[in-house]
């Protein structure tokens, strides 16, 4: 019976649901404007040339265990070609572009990029920042091993 009473409830309950309420447009132009701060990054520094980044990481990709990348951010992914897309347009050339950008923008490219992203600040966990990841879009940030913040 106990069962026959739940079932009768959940079909009850179960109807449409109602349809939403339209967005406030003031409301949503406020909330566009917020930009993100994202609080663990490990940005790398736009190199041109042959300029190399380094300092990078404190735990290096080498030492550690082999993953796979996620499925929505490998290559070919139609996640990552929309954002590709988004960043630099047509998708088939988008790596050509991306060095066109970073030779046009030089040290400010990271800058760009959080402009794309709406990225106000990101908080850089490295062991050295370096040219083209400067406060305060990028604050310099060093963790210990169990991730507290020690600098």
């Amino acid at each position: 019976m106990r069962v026959v009473c739940c079932l009768a409830l959940l079909a009850a309950l179960g109807g449409p649901a109602p349809a939403q309420l339209p967005i406030d447009s003031q409301l949503a132009a406020v909330v566009a404007k917020i930009k993100a701060i994202d609080n663990h990054a490990h940005p790398m520094r736009p190199t041109l040339g042959s300029d190399k980044n380094v300092d990078d990481d404190a735990l290096p990709v080498e030492t550690m265990e082999a993953s796979t990348e996620p499925v929505r951010t490998r290559h070919g992914s139609p996640l990552a070609l929309e954002a590709s897309h988004a960043l630099f347009g047509n998708a088939k050339d988008f790596r050509e572009r991306k060095r066109q950008v970073l030779a046009e923008k030089g040290a400010s490219y990271a800058n760009w990029v959080l402009d794309q992203l709406g990225i106000e600040t990101m908080l850089a966990n490295r062991i050295a920042m370096g040219p083209g990841l400067a406060p305060p879009r990028f604050p310099f940030l060093v963790m210990n091993v169990y991730g507290a913040v020690i600098s």
